[in-house]
């Protein structure tokens, strides 16, 4: 998935700055041995739609990173009236970059107050994204790799 979000910051003065940031998916890939995870709850306001949902949830994310460059993952979201679980892996091709594929199941129970009526519906997404990185020189450092270069790693961290 790729595209652009359009910006617009509104400074105290009340000036507004606007501007464009492209932005892509990437394969989800961890090195071997690290874990990644995330928990989260809130309340979800889309903005999109004048009197929309405005639904507390959960947010569960876990990934690992196994040997042989593959890295597992799977999140869920837990809310009154809808639930989604996803797992996926990804895969390392070596010079030929990465790729990851995962697969995601919703059920979602909308009910109608104009109406005593409900209505269940559940179904699934599917996701494959691919990288690669073309180019970069021998003495290319990205700024974590900079900040860090000649200095010990903590103790358990991994590199």
């Amino acid at each position: 998935m790729s595209g652009e979000y359009d910006v617009t910051i509104a400074e105290a003065d009340g000036t507004e700055r606007q501007f464009i940031v492209p932005y892509s998916s990437l394969p989800i890939m961890l090195r071997p041995g690290c874990w990644k995870y995330e928990l989260a709850s809130g309340r979800y306001d889309g903005n999109l739609t004048s009197s929309s949902r405005r639904s507390d949830f959960i947010l569960g994310t876990a990934v690992y990173g196994l040997y042989n460059n593959i890295t597992l993952y799977g999140d869920v979201v837990l809310a009154r009236d809808y639930q989604s679980a996803s797992a996926g892996t990804g895969v390392s091709l070596g010079e030929l970059g990465a790729i990851s594929t995962d697969v995601t199941h919703s059920s979602s129970q909308f009910s109608y107050t104009n109406i005593s009526h409900s209505e269940k519906k559940s179904g699934q997404s599917y996701r494959v994204r691919y990288s690669k990185s073309m180019i970069s020189t021998e003495d290319f450092y990205n700024f974590s790799e900079f900040n860090s270069q000649g200095y010990r790693l903590e103790d358990g961290v991994s590199p």
